[in-house]
């Protein structure tokens, strides 16, 4: 049994993106979509997506918690930055 299958726009709300962005995913093989037998349109199981979103928020969570640092000398080419 394959779950519960959401179209590509339950999907993109989901985890909110475009249907443009799960469209380069499914192309590029980040986030595979399902295409029933002769036809075009992409599914997504409810449960790929939910794991996807929350190894998603996990590295977003983790990136922002990691802040950044600036090296002991800084070279800013014009005093417009500060």
């Amino acid at each position: 049994m394959e779950g519960k299958l959401l179209k590509i726009n339950q999907a993109a709300e989901l985890l909110g993106v475009s249907i443009d962005t799960l469209r380069r995913w499914d192309e590029s093989g980040k986030l595979v979509a399902i295409k029933k037998e002769g036809g075009t349109h992409r599914y997504y199981r409810e449960k790929d997506i939910e794991i996807f979103s929350s190894d998603l928020f996990k590295f977003a969570s983790d990136w922002i918690g990691e802040g950044a640092e600036f090296p002991g000398t800084f070279y800013c080419p014009t005093s417009a930055v500060f």
